[in-house]
């Protein structure tokens, strides 16, 4: 009797029989299950040079388990089987062909009873044998809609192949050691949320894992200001003016796929100034709700919980938003000359 966990080296037999006498006996009710889990180079598990005695009393050679005596292999690949003595009437099944598939079709189908009720078993001349247990689904890292790259691990050595709806497909080796493996999903990434990458893991025997779909979470918090806002050219007065922005469409986008809250703050690097100097203290200004805020200190904007929309468009009406306020006269304002200042932009997750 052969039990507990018995392991080689790749490409090893488990059982090696040598000389003439040498056999394995399988009498009524017995049953002899040969199964591999050596992946990538699996080898033979049995190599004789002997004979397997089989006892045909309604019993049957196959690769499943059956009613009665068995002997079960989970896969034969470049196996030669003959039956009597000349060994005339054999099955052959060669890696190459479309028999060694991964189930084996042509070997499924073949009812041996027949033959072994009418002839010995006398040798097995050649056998591999690869393994049956089924292939680990790969472990895949959070793919978010800021990555390139997909990263994960899968058993050591095996391949790891990855592919989008648009039947774009990558290839890659999962590391001889660790199991890590990362492809570079190029040009094509990133993906927009909810998009879906399915990722298998197979061997060089037809073996392949269950699909492993991942699917895009958001992870982009991110926003386009236009590059210049302008105010308005008007005639002047001894007296406190708003000045409302020359673009009524003027706006700021905000893409937010995180889930989060999120704040956007404004704030003036320097007052306004021309090119030789003058400046206009508190010139720029948010007004909102009947309240209004110097841009001299960091200023709200907007805000949205985590329960808002993917886009954002901040707009106001003319009397609202980024406005222009000062007494042209009161501050010394100098005609027909550009006052410009730069204005930071500060976009972050709200606790």
């Amino acid at each position: 009797m052969i039990a507990g966990d018995a392991r080689t080296t790749d490409g090893q037999p488990l059982i090696h029989l040598s000389g003439e006498q040498s056999s394995i006996k399988l009498s009524g009710g017995t049953s002899l299950n040969i199964e591999n889990n050596r992946r990538r180079t699996p080898g033979s598990l049995i190599s004789m040079e002997g004979s397997l005695e089989f006892f045909p009393n309604g019993n049957k050679l196959a690769l499943e388990d059956t009613a009665g005596n068995t002997v079960s292999f989970p896969r034969i690949y470049q196996a030669s089987i003959g039956f009597g003595q000349d060994n005339k009437n054999t099955i052959d099944l060669d890696a190459s062909s479309s028999r060694a598939h991964s189930d084996n079709s042509h070997f499924h189908g073949q009812d041996l009873t027949s033959f072994l009720a009418a002839h010995s078993l006398s040798s097995f001349k050649k056998m591999t044998i690869s393994h049956i247990t089924d292939i680990d689904q790969p472990t895949v890292d959070k793919l978010t809609d800021t990555d390139v790259t997909l990263r994960g691990t899968a058993e050591p050595g095996l391949t790891v192949t990855a592919s989008d709806s648009f039947n774009n497909k990558w290839h890659t080796t999962a590391d001889e050691a660790t199991g890590k493996f990362n492809i570079d999903l190029g040009k094509f990434a990133p993906y927009k949320v909810g998009s879906e990458i399915i990722v298998t893991v197979s061997d060089n025997y037809g073996h392949t894992s269950e699909d492993m779909i991942v699917t895009v979470q958001g992870n982009r918090l991110s926003f386009n200001v236009p590059d210049q806002l302008k105010f308005k050219q008007v005639a002047t007065e001894d007296t406190l003016m708003t000045i409302p922005r020359e673009d009524p469409n003027w706006q700021i986008k905000v893409i937010n796929t995180k889930e989060a809250s999120w704040k956007l703050t404004a704030k003036e690097t320097a007052a306004l100034s021309t090119a030789n100097g003058n400046t206009i203290e508190n010139g720029l200004v948010f007004k909102e709700n009947g309240k209004t805020a110097s841009l001299t200190e960091e200023v709200l904007i907007y805000q949205q919980d985590k329960n808002g929309s993917n886009e954002t468009f901040i707009n106001w009406n003319k009397d609202s938003g980024l406005l222009l306020q000062l007494n042209p006269i009161e501050q010394n304002f100098e005609y027909y000359k550009p006052y410009t200042t730069t204005i930071k932009w500060t976009l972050t997750d709200a606790p």
